[in-house]
């Protein structure tokens, strides 16, 4: 896991500190994309308004973790019938999360 850390004092702390953190978010979106990657069909067809069927053949194309800026980023790109669906989920010690 890359680890960079950006000038904020939430930053200069983990740094400090030599400390990481997760959220469950980011746990629970780790697991489905490594652990049950069939659960991603559903993600994807509420965020990107598809239609899949739950059985979809569908291929990983990169999955990555690492901490950014005091944050921790899990990248994923699924590819569905020539599509690419990008989904980052990303997380804030303060439980503050985002994904598209």
């Amino acid at each position: 896991m890359d680890k960079c850390v950006d000038s904020s004092a939430e930053g200069a702390e983990i740094a400090e500190n030599g400390e990481g953190f997760n959220t469950v978010f980011d746990d629970v979106f780790r697991t489905i994309a490594q652990k049950m990657p069939f659960l991603l069909i559903p993600l994807i067809n509420e965020v990107f308004g598809t239609e899949y069927a739950e059985d979809q053949k569908f291929l990983q194309r990169h999955n990555e973790h690492y901490e950014k800026f005091g944050k921790i980023v899990t990248n994923s790109i699924i590819q569905i019938e020539g599509h690419l669906y990008h989904i980052e989920c990303q997380s804030k010690k303060t439980g503050i999360w985002y994904s598209g």
